[in-house]
């Protein structure tokens, strides 16, 4: 770092890259797309390579379990909340995957698409590099300023999803500066964020910036250009998240439900919340963050605008846009305040500050005069933040230094009161690789910040069934059951040792609401009415359990064989001939048919 500050290896650097320029113009075609086929290669082999080593960030262990069991669209709102098409696609290429059983690691679709947006990324910039500046000695060193000052995020989507929204909204800066040059129309800058809202709702901060290309539109009189491009967007908007499961009921519902996420000014108004906007804790977190997605990005931003506002062309609109959208990003960064603390979802808030890099790569290339300024300005900051990120790239890309790494972020006054959250995804994390011991220390750490939480309760009981520590689990599950456990198998579980222990009446009562926490279906139905057999003897509630399954499912055919057995116990011949006829009918070569082609050929 301190290297880049010294003249002589500013100087080396900047006639390297210099003449690499001049080299590659000399190149013919056929040797350009090589090379570019082999740098994509190797760009998409450093994302997989150094891509997260673990799923601490976020929702990671809980998204790579809920996929593998979503089994239809309609599901898919109730775990990606705010990302809807990230959580589509994804969700199709997990059952592409599995269905041409090319995986069993739900690890694996995330991890693709993730490479695949970073990609993507890298490749959106190098045209967005092409057309800032139309000095062609300038366009490397923004390409190579604004790849490391944003790089970190391209390697951190492992089971996150914000690398699509972090491709798309440089797609919807590229685009709206050239619609404002003239050369596309207002619909594709539009479109584009459409998708870009679709990946991601955040993306609802940079309205502004849209509002400012539709003003551009009606001031130039292009007033039909403008009305179609709206209608376009929210239709298309719409489209894809209705296409990602959404209901416009659940949309809005979820839309409006976020308030809670902003920063409070004097008073904290929820238990999870650490600190108020003008707190010496959002200070250090604010500066926290900026240091560590790209250190220059916001003092450089200021610095050019205070010393060049003379100079800065205020009427421009492609200047105005690129202004609007540094000033939504910063807005965001400063009001939203996330549930697990910035510290910990850095990733979330990096789209916001992608918006202030591109800001200070169009400020050196238009606000600064001096080429040799503007050459070494670029260097120093590339130097000095690739250093810094690549620091934290392969901490993280590393299991045995991400597992350390997340103590030291066990900070109350900067995460609030959800800090401790970490323990579970430790747990979780040791659980997976078996060591028990690790997991029941990491679920204990938990409980003594919630000693009531039903869920933890009953993971921790898990861990020491697996462990084949019976007694341990029990004492576990009923605690998480007097805790009101939403889980039915806690129920299961401990009605399965109750019944072992001849606790009968106990393990009964524990069976009824493991079957009854779930909404009822033809099987909780006809279970429900077999143990009102088995342990009362109380064949009519019996029968009208199984009518009921049989009324909610025809096809049912154990509540037919369960009915028929029960109206044969009462002597009710007739009844149980049809329905043990229609059991045969469904189930003609079930294990049972030929006892129960007996029991009609003797009640005959």
């Amino acid at each position: 770092m301190l290297g880049s500050l010294l003249p002589p290896v500013q100087k080396r650097l900047i006639n390297f890259v210099d003449a690499s320029l001049q080299k590659w113009a000399r190149q013919k075609t056929t040797t350009r797309i090589l090379i570019i086929a082999i740098s994509t290669s190797a760009l998409a082999s450093a994302f997989w390579i150094f891509r997260e080593g673990t799923t601490f960030l976020g929702d990671g262990f809980w998204l790579s379990y809920a996929i593998q069991h979503i089994d239809s669209v309609q599901n898919l709102p109730t775990i990606f909340h705010n990302e809807p098409l990230s959580g589509f696609v994804v969700w199709n290429l997990f059952r592409y995957l599995a269905e041409s059983q090319a995986i069993t690691d739900p690890h694996l679709p995330f991890a693709l698409f993730s490479v695949a947006c970073g990609v993507a990324f890298v490749i959106g910039l190098f045209f967005f590099s092409s057309r800032l500046s139309n000095d062609k000695s300038d366009r490397p060193w923004v390409f190579i300023f604004v790849a490391v000052a944003t790089g970190i995020q391209l390697f951190f989507g492992y089971v996150e999803n914000y690398p699509p929204a972090y491709a798309g909204y440089l797609l919807f800066a590229l685009t709206g500066i050239l619609y404002l040059r003239g050369s596309l129309s207002l619909i594709v800058p539009s479109v584009i964020f459409a998708v870009l809202f679709a990946f991601y709702f955040g993306a609802l901060a940079f309205v502004p910036a849209l509002v400012l290309l539709y003003a551009h539109s009606i001031a130039t009189r292009r007033y039909v250009i403008a009305i179609l491009s709206l209608v376009v967007s929210v239709a298309f908007a719409l489209g894809l998240v209705v296409l990602s499961g959404y209901s416009l009921s659940s949309f809005f519902e979820i839309l409006f439900s976020g308030g809670s996420h902003v920063v409070p000014l004097a008073k904290t108004s929820s238990a999870w919340q650490g600190y108020t906007m003008f707190s010496s804790a959002h200070l250090v977190e604010f500066i926290n963050l900026q240091l560590l997605l790209s250190p220059f990005a916001l003092i450089m931003f200021a610095v050019l605008i205070f010393f060049g506002f003379r100079s800065l062309n205020w009427k421009s609109k492609e200047w105005m846009f690129i202004f609007v959208n540094a000033c939504c990003g910063l807005i965001m960064l400063l009001i939203f305040q996330s549930d697990i603390g910035m510290s910990r979802d850095w990733d979330l808030f990096s789209v916001f500050q992608l918006s202030l890099v591109l800001g200070v790569a169009y400020l050196l290339v238009h606000a600064v005069p001096d080429q040799r300024v503007r050459y070494k300005s670029f260097l120093v900051m590339s130097i000095v933040t690739f250093i810094h990120t690549a620091g934290f790239v392969l901490v993280n890309s590393s299991e045995s230094y991400a597992i350390p790494r997340m103590h030291t972020l066990l900070d109350n006054s900067l995460w609030g009161q959800k800090a401790y959250g970490v323990y579970e995804e430790l747990a979780m994390h040791s659980r997976d690789r078996n060591d028990f011991n690790g997991a029941v220390a990491y679920y204990q750490k938990f409980l003594q910040y919630d000693s009531s939480n039903a869920r933890i309760l009953g993971n921790l009981a898990d861990v020491y069934r697996v462990a084949g520590k019976q007694d341990s689990e029990m004492v576990y599950l009923e605690r998480a059951t007097r805790h009101h456990a939403q889980n039915k198998n806690v129920y299961l579980n401990l009605a399965k040792i109750y019944t072992k222990q001849s606790r009968f009446e106990e393990g009964q009562e524990l069976f009824i609401k493991a079957l009854m926490s779930d909404t009822p279906n033809a099987d909780t139905l006809t279970t429900l009415g077999v143990y009102a057999l088995l342990y009362h003897k109380d064949y009519p509630e019996a029968l009208r359990y199984f009518d009921r399954a049989i009324g909610m499912d025809s096809s049912w055919a154990d509540a037919y064989l369960s009915a028929g057995v029960a109206c044969h116990d009462l002597r009710q011949y007739e009844k149980m001939k049809v329905y043990l006829t229609r059991f045969l009918q469904l189930s003609p070569d079930s294990p049972k048919a030929e006892a129960v082609r007996a029991m009609l050929e003797e009640a005959r």
